[in-house]
């Protein structure tokens, strides 16, 4: 039920980027308010709210023999989360910001432990705006992810700075002469970070300890824009 409602929200968020144009006589009509208006040099603000599926895998090893070499796969699961953006309009098709937020947290129970996973971010992203108000773009920054394993008695976390790639695309829809709704897909890489939890339990003294490698998240977002 989790996974049918995040496609339903996926197909919320995307529906109105593929709006398709009517035609009239020979010529196709677009029928959207054109947002290629800022000039040269302007800045702009983006407030965006986010749905993620997240997919990663995590390995553990520990002196218990049942868990030792034990993995588990994460697919699409969904997490909620936003971000702020300010940015600036270096040409009519041409812009740059810089982006943060927060990916979102994933909590787990699994092999007797408590997993969770938190992922905020920074990102510079670079825009190209097309004629028909749909986006392409890429981003560059760092991921700050943090793992919390809780395990009997004790628990533990850690936090890494990984590099952090996107790929996005986009649509963008002119609602007054400053403000512009703005939907996003982005496709993120990021790796994740060990963590160890040890300690005395009520039946001796083990250790439990998760590698997270490669991230991949798939975002949907929404968000309003508007221009200084």
């Amino acid at each position: 039920m989790k996974k049918i409602i995040s496609v339903a929200v996926c197909a919320l968020l995307i529906a109105p980027a593929f709006a398709a144009p009517q035609r009239t006589g020979n010529r196709y009509v677009v029928k959207s308010h054109a947002v290629r208006s800022a000039d040269a040099g302007s800045w702009y603000g983006t407030i965006r709210g986010e749905m993620s599926l997240l997919n990663w895998k995590n390995k553990y090893s520990s002196d218990v023999v049942d868990l030792d070499g034990k993995s588990e796969n994460f697919s699409f699961e969904s997490v909620f989360g936003g971000s702020l953006a300010i940015g600036n309009m270096a040409t009519a098709d041409w812009r740059g910001e810089l982006e943060a937020g927060i990916i979102g947290q994933f909590t787990d129970s699994g092999y007797g432990a408590d997993f969770q996973l938190t992922i905020p971010y920074l990102s510079v992203n670079v825009i190209y705006d097309f004629e028909n108000n749909v986006y392409v773009g890429g981003g560059l920054g760092v991921a700050l992810p943090k793992a919390e394993l809780a395990w009997h008695t004790f628990d533990s976390d850690d936090r890494i700075v990984s590099p952090k790639f996107d790929l996005m695309v986009g649509y963008s829809h002119k609602l007054a002469d400053r403000v512009s709704l703005d939907f996003r897909y982005r496709l993120s890489l990021m790796f994740g970070p060990d963590v160890k939890a040890s300690g005395i339990s009520d039946t001796g003294e083990y250790w439990l300890k998760t590698n997270i490698n490669s991230i991949f998240s798939n975002s949907f977002s929404v968000g309003l824009r508007y221009e200084f």
